[in-house]
């Protein structure tokens, strides 16, 4: 456990407990950087908070990582409910895997239901891919690799390529 020295040299003399929870199920992982804290001093915290109009980061569970600290905290026991705003995700990622036949009917429905969400999303950067795979067995005629690999050069394909594998 930190001393009280320890703690201002490290946090000033804010006292402010980062990554604290409160009147929700936990986990306790106890380490040597986690700490305990008395309930009237999580009330005092939280109250403070909310006076505010400050949010708690919640992210961290307890026995993980403070992401702006590096430290570890826990909680001790506590009564009432507090509300913690949690920090919203920042990135969004997705994959899936179209039929061939239905590619144009599915697209149009990603992008009605999905994309579109996220687009009309203030300073939204959205990178949208798409990658094609195919395996012939019987392989490739010349004359689908010529078609293919122009269409491919005049829609400014990124990569192409074909393979013999």
């Amino acid at each position: 456990m930190r001393s009280h020295r320890e703690w201002e040299r490290f946090y000033g003399t804010k006292t402010r407990y980062l990554g604290l929870k409160a009147g929700e199920h936990i986990a306790p992982s106890l380490g040597s950087q986690s700490l305990l804290v008395k309930p009237a001093i999580a009330q005092q915290q939280l109250n403070a908070a909310t006076a505010t109009n400050k949010t708690l980061p919640s992210t961290t569970t307890v026995g993980n990582q403070n992401s702006e600290t590096g430290q570890r905290f826990s909680s001790g026991e506590k009564s009432g409910t507090y509300l913690v705003t949690p920090v919203p995700p920042k990135r969004f990622y997705g994959t899936v895997k179209l039929d061939a036949l239905r590619m144009r009917r599915d697209v149009g429905q990603i992008a009605d239901e999905v994309i579109q969400h996220l687009t009309s999303l203030v300073d939204a950067d959205v990178d949208i891919t798409l990658e094609i795979q195919v395996r012939v067995p019987s392989g490739v005629p010349d004359n689908v690799i010529r078609t293919v690999s122009e269409n491919c050069r005049v829609l400014q394909f990124e990569n192409q390529a074909f393979e013999s594998e």
